[in-house]
């Protein structure tokens, strides 16, 4: 199987003072699976490593992509549809674009871990599962 990666688990992974990163280390370390990160957030993701951490981070980041150490999964016009139901079931929650398009490729892959510190996360009720697993726990 596979986990899907958040940005916030991303940068904490990167990240060697964030308060997260012994944890996202320690899981990413104990698995086997897959780890994908959906192209939706790789833009935010860049820029906070460019912003707060480095352009050679920044790099590392990208080229670990690159080599496929982190595989890239691509957002398709076909979850757009998904997002948008999404968005308006969880409106009080303010589940944004980016999250629920990791929910949507989620759901078109089947996966059923996320990497991930966005307590909602546990609000959403994907439609192949009855929760999704949020690691780190």
């Amino acid at each position: 199987m596979a986990v899907l990666l958040d940005t916030s688990c991303l940068f904490a992974l990167l990240d060697k003072d964030d308060r997260h990163h012994k944890d996202t280390i320690k899981f990413v370390e104990s698995t086997n699976e897959a780890l994908i990160v959906p192209d939706v957030i790789l833009p935010e993701s860049s820029y906070l490593v460019n912003k707060y951490l480095s352009v050679e981070v920044e790099v590392k980041l990208l080229s670990s992509i690159k080599v496929g150490e982190l595989a890239l999964e691509s957002f398709l016009p076909t979850d757009l549809e998904r997002v948008i139901e999404l968005i308006s079931t969880y409106k009080g929650e303010k589940i944004g674009f980016v999250d629920a398009s990791i929910v949507a490729i989620a759901e078109r892959l089947k996966i059923t871990k996320i990497l991930t510190l966005d307590k909602h996360f546990h609000l959403i009720r994907p439609r192949h599962i009855t929760a999704f697993e949020i690691y780190p726990a």
